[in-house]
């Protein structure tokens, strides 16, 4: 054939002709036409339609999974879908196991957008608060023991629920199983009958003349060749230019990210600096005026009250620290001064006016009552051993000394004071000196004259076990009445127990007493104190 006519014939063409060859080959055999060999399997149902509604039950949850459970929470809850954000957090938690379905469920309920919303999701709350308590160390494996003690009958209740369950599923998927089969069959058996009736005819291709001159297809291919590997090849100066504007992009996100700092953390760094700045302006003050002094003392030795105070020098090394640790846990100071706004009450009760009344704040810190005080009309004073906090307060106008309060106690003349206060010192005193400073306090008050000492609360689970011991300097935890005891042993009459600042961690409607009584010790004050008199 030549190559003229070869580029006439189509392949088309070539198809019909083999076709009609085809045809004529087949001796007049028919075939029998199949009957119906469609499948139609019944399926299973495996998408559950969400249905929104008022009030929920929290099963309306549970039975979703995955993205589903998180997109549904969210749609019912917040009335929205889900922020990627959102989605991508709770989805990675709850595929690690570190957050269950209630856990994410109680989250998205409870917080700021979903109380705001207030959809009511019945037999949420108890088990939500459950899951929260497991996660504390200890504490969570008894709340854990616990509940599983108290929930066992309805444990076993559910697993025999599940197993009749599971026996009834099984028996369906047998059933739809046969059936399958039975239909499987019945295809097999009329596929096998209708392929009986085809005969395989094999077509003589020699008549059908579809060799290609080589030549030409070969030319045929290197074009096409050519012309797929010039649509393929990339411009070298657009990738360059690509590369380039990736590389300035990952840069200015880069530089973007180093830009972006918390500002409460920045906040307390800035802070630290001052503190620190303070302080190496107070040692530099200290230095020059020692050198100043040796040089004018030399060759005479140094006094006791002079080496004292050397030594005192290397207690305050840790002052900027401590000072920056209140600022991160003690709380802001608009915090503390609404806090000790309760203690009003009991100054304006006693006898004196404000003029003749005489109040000292042992370990004053950041000033907060001695600021409220002076507010009210009073004039109080201030001791502190911290330095910054004793310049900090200078500064702001107040009354503070430099000292150890029991030295500064012994230094004052008996029924000197009408008022000794000292929130949160009397944990950081191992109990000699506690027992010493009590003693001091008693003498130099006025008969009649009032002390307050405030200290964490250690019948508070949640404090007694963690929170008291943030504070690295803190020694023990002292019972409230222990405290009590230790004052009235003292002396100090009508002596009485003030629990403050109770936790919000869990509200009043629990209707199980069992569990109120776990939760009463996580809901008790955080802090107490104790009120005395010198007779």
């Amino acid at each position: 054939m030549s190559n003229s006519n070869l580029r006439d014939i189509s392949i088309d063409k070539i198809l019909q002709s083999v076709n009609e060859e085809v045809e004529r080959e087949k001796c007049g055999v028919t075939i029998e036409k199949a009957g119906d060999l469609s499948l139609n399997f019944e399926r299973f149902d495996t998408e559950k339609k969400f249905h929104y509604k008022d009030i929920y039950e929290l099963n309306d949850f549970l039975q979703y999974h995955n993205e589903d459970f998180i997109y549904y929470a969210y749609k019912a809850i917040l009335g929205r879908e889900p922020d990627d954000e959102g989605l991508q957090y709770y989805l990675r938690l709850y595929q690690k196991g570190e957050l269950e379905k209630i856990s994410i469920i109680g989250k998205i309920r409870y917080s700021a957008e979903g109380k705001k919303n207030n959809i009511k999701i019945n037999g949420l709350f108890i088990p939500y608060i459950l899951s929260e308590l497991y996660k504390i160390n200890f504490i969570g494996y008894f709340i854990r023991f616990i509940t599983v003690i108290l929930t066992l009958p309805i444990i076993i209740k559910n697993l025999s629920a599940i197993e009749r369950y599971s026996l009834v599923n099984i028996e369906e998927i047998k059933k739809r199983h046969n059936s399958l089969l039975n239909k499987l069959e019945l295809y097999i058996s009329k596929a096998e009958t209708n392929f009986s009736n085809f005969e395989f005819y094999k077509v003589d291709y020699s008549e059908l003349d579809l060799k290609a001159d080589k030549t030409y297809l070969d030319e045929e291919l290197q074009l096409k060749a050519d012309k797929k590997e010039l649509e393929l090849k990339p411009d070298k100066k657009d990738l360059e230019l690509k590369a380039d504007k990736t590389e300035v992009n990952t840069k200015a996100d880069k530089e973007e990210l180093k830009l972006k700092a918390d500002k409460t953390e920045f906040n307390l760094y800035l802070k630290t600096v001052d503190y620190a700045r303070d302080y190496l302006k107070i040692v530099q003050k200290d230095l020059t005026n020692l050198i100043e002094e040796a040089k004018k003392r030399l060759p005479e030795t140094l006094t006791s009250e002079e080496t004292t105070h050397i030594i005192q020098a290397e207690t305050n090394f840790y002052d900027s620290m401590y000072a920056a640790f209140e600022d991160s846990f003690r709380g802001s100071r608009d915090v503390i001064r609404q806090r000790l706004k309760v203690y009003i009450p009991y100054i304006e009760k006693l006898s004196e006016d404000k003029e003749s009344l005489n109040i000292l704040d042992i370990g004053s810190g950041r000033g907060e009552w001695l600021q409220l005080l002076k507010e009210q009309g009073y004039s109080p004073k201030g001791l502190d051993i911290n330095r910054i906090f004793v310049e900090y307060c200078k500064n702001a106008g107040l009354d503070v000394n430099e000292g150890n309060a029991i030295n500064y106690l012994q230094s004052l003349p008996d029924n000197s004071v009408s008022v000794i206060t000292g929130f949160h010192i009397v944990e950081h005193l191992v109990l000699k000196d506690l027992i010493t400073l009590f003693d001091e306090v008693k003498r130099a008050l006025k008969p009649g004259g009032m002390v307050v000492f405030e200290t964490p609360n250690p019948e508070n689970i949640i404090v007694g076990s963690c929170n008291f011991y943030l504070d690295p300097t803190h020694k023990n935890p002292i019972p409230p009445e222990t405290l009590k005891f230790l004052v009235k042993y003292t002396g100090f009459v009508d002596v009485d127990i003030l629990r403050l600042n109770d936790g919000n961690f869990v509200p009043d409607a629990i209707d199980n007493e069992d569990i109120r009584n776990i939760f009463f010790w996580f809901k008790i004050s955080q802090n107490y104190a104790v009120v005395g008199y010198k007779n």
